[in-house]
């Protein structure tokens, strides 16, 4: 039973990653524009440092070549988890995924209004799922081959 259940919840901790990097890919246009006013919002309502501003500057530049690396971590690492291969390097690269994603993608801090509170609730679901991601790093398959 026990087995069953980390299969079990390993799916639905896996799913929305690979759903997630296969829908970027066939919509990468609007992926790479959601990105780029994310990052907007960061400059124009954040009073920052220079060295800050000059990151976030560096990081629009190259923004394309990061939506590629996070694309590849949350597909590749997504299906590690789903499949029960190298389960903790697939949760591994899904933490390092989602910790720059929930803090650059939901600031709920910076919004007002429904919009807060969405990003508020987005914010949180990534806590909640990266809790699940480090309990996964931390136990595998639940045996010695993890």
């Amino acid at each position: 039973m026990r087995k069953l259940m980390l299969f079990v919840g390993r799916i639905g901790l896996s799913l929305i990653f690979v759903t997630s990097a296969i829908n970027k890919l066939f919509s990468w246009d609007q992926t790479v524009s959601y990105l780029s006013n994310a990052l907007s919002l960061w400059t124009a309502e954040t009073p920052m440092p220079d060295f800050m501003i000059h990151a976030f500057s560096l990081l629009c530049s190259y923004s394309v070549l990061g939506l590629v690396i996070a694309t590849l971590f949350e597909g590749i690492g997504g299906l590690f988890v789903l499949l029960g291969f190298k389960i903790r390097f697939g949760a591994a690269l899904l933490i390092l995924f989602l910790i720059p994603v929930t803090l650059l993608m939901h600031p709920f801090w910076l919004a007002s209004g429904p919009e807060k509170q969405m990003q508020m609730a987005m914010f949180m679901k990534n806590l909640a799922i990266l809790g699940g991601l480090f309990v996964l790093a931390a136990q595998g398959r639940g045996d010695s081959e993890s």
